[in-house]
This record gives structure tokens, C-alpha cells and sequence, in this order.
């Protein structure tokens, strides 16, 4: 028999089939609300500080507050993932503003997630950059908001086009983001993500690979993608995943791939 999963609404637990929201939420009417996604195996969930760190921060930025404390909030999300579908999950964590004259929303919910192909995992994906634009100067850079119908159309763009993944540029026409992963170019010999300040969001796995020392941030201006000799997409779900061709050129396979994968596991794991 299916054990039934569990949800975590505004303080309570409840069956993930009983949770229910309110039509007037301003995260629904407005896409005013915050969220993060972690990646749960076997009931484990992944990068839990670096997650409850980034959503504090975009919470403060947006002005929303909670009921909950951290060490509350942290608890909860644990017992969502112990009762997540096996052995994979998405588990994903949203507070909007909430309904007039009352607390914010907040609701944990986790879902079944299937990890790429092995193919797609060894030998890279294919991307393109699209036609999207990203505002550095725009308030929400930085903030993982629901407010994201940007990257929903360029991911549609690229999926239209054949490829997994859509690269968006900036106003300056400089590298920012996949619409669902930050990127690491192999430039000039330097392993580059694109800095904060270009427009992209602070990822876990980004931060992961950081503060190790293995990338570094950089600028990537659309003039240099001709010269980029390899790229590693990353996020929480898919970990880091390699690009097989961009804008129809084949890159180079990550050698290390492999290795990279081995120390970015332990790392998330000591970090959950």
C-alpha cells in the first residue's frame, strides 16, 4: 500500500491531497512569494542551510515575514522529506505575502523527480542561448521569486528549438542563467560563472563550487561564447550536468566529470 505523503500549510501538517490554498493569496493573484527547490534521495533532503539561507535572505529583501523559526521551519522540511516518494524527490519550499490581514503562506510540499538519462548525464545536453532578456538593475535579481514567467517562456523558446536548456543575456549582453540552472563556462583556461551582479541567481551548487575553489566568477560576454570550450550547467535537482552543444557547436567533455560529481556529493550531504 502507497504511504500517504505529508505536506507541511501554515504551521500544520497535513495530507499532501488535503492541502488547500486561498484563491486571494497575493502569491497566486501577484507572484509575490519566495520559494526554493532541494533535491531529496530516500527521504533525505540536500543543501538544507544553503536553501533556508538563500530564503531567508530573498524574504528580508521582499519584505515578508514568518511565524516560524528557523530551527522550525528546518524541522519541517525534514519531515516533509521523510514522507517524500522514494528514492528521488522534488521538494520545494514557498511563502508568499499570504492572504489580506494575515500571515504570510507557507507551504512544503514534495513530489517525485526523475534525475536525466544516464546518456544526458555523461555525454551533456544541448543548449541555446534565446532571445529573453535578463534587467541586472531589476529588483528581483538575485531572488528566487514565483515571479519567474521570464524563465518559463525561455525555456519554452528552447524547448521549441529541440535543446534542454535556454541561456539568457542581460541588458549588457553579457551570459546570466538558464532559465532552471546557473552556468560554468571553460574560458581562457578559468572555469566562469557569471558574478551576481550580471543578473543571476545565488544557486546552491553554485555556491557549493565556490566556496571549494573549483570556479570562480567572471564575466562572459556574448562575444566570447565562440570561445568557450565547455559548460557545465548546474542547479539542485540535476547536481551539475555537462553541455554537449551550444548554439549548434559541439563542446568539449569535462574530464574530470566524474570527480567533480564524487566531491560535490559529499559536500551537499555534510551540508543537509
Amino acid at each position: 500500500m502507497r504511504m500517504a505523503r505529508t505536506a507541511y500549510v501554515n504551521g500544520d501538517l497535513v495530507a499532501s491531497d488535503q492541502a488547500r490554498l486561498f484563491a486571494d493569496d497575493s502569491g497566486f493573484e501577484r507572484g509575490d512569494a519566495v520559494f526554493s527547490t532541494l533535491r531529496v534521495e530516500s527521504g533525505e533532503p540536500l543543501d538544507v542551510r544553503l536553501h533556508l539561507d538563500r530564503l531567508s535572505q530573498g524574504l528580508e529583501r521582499v519584505g515578508i515575514t514568518i511565524p516560524e523559526t528557523r530551527q522550525q521551519l528546518h524541522r519541517a522540511l525534514v519531515e516533509v522529506a521523510h514522507g517524500a516518494p522514494r528514492p528521488l524527490a522534488r521538494l520545494r519550499i514557498t511563502v508568499s505575502r499570504g492572504r489580506p490581514s494575515a500571515d504570510a503562506t507557507r507551504v512544503i510540499l514534495a513530489n517525485p523527480y526523475h534525475d536525466l538519462a544516464p546518456e544526458s548525464l555523461k555525454q551533456g545536453v544541448v543548449v541555446v542561448v534565446v532571445s529573453e532578456r535578463i534587467d541586472s538593475r531589476s529588483p528581483l535579481c538575485g531572488i528566487k521569486s514565483t515571479s519567474c514567467q521570464l524563465q518559463v517562456l525561455a525555456g519554452r523558446r528552447a524547448r521549441r528549438q529541440s535543446a534542454w536548456e535556454g541561456l539568457l543575456l542581460n541588458e549588457r549582453e553579457r551570459l546570466v542563467e538558464g532559465s532552471r540552472c546557473n552556468v560554468i563556462a571553460q574560458l581562457d583556461g578559468r572555469l566562469l560563472t557569471p558574478p551576481l551582479t550580471d543578473g543571476c541567481l545565488p544557486g546552491t551548487i553554485r555556491k557549493h563550487l565556490l566556496d571549494a575553489g573549483w570556479i570562480e566568477e567572471g564575466t562572459i560576454c556574448r562575444r566570447d561564447l565562440p570561445r568557450v570550450g565547455g559548460m557545465l550547467l548546474s542547479n539542485s535537482l540535476i547536481g551539475v550536468v555537462p553541455v554537449a552543444v551550444l548554439d549548434g557547436r559541439k563542446l568539449r567533455p569535462f574530464a574530470q566529470l566524474d570527480s567533480l560529481r564524487l566531491q560535490l556529493q559529499s559536500l551537499r550531504e555534510r551540508d543537509s
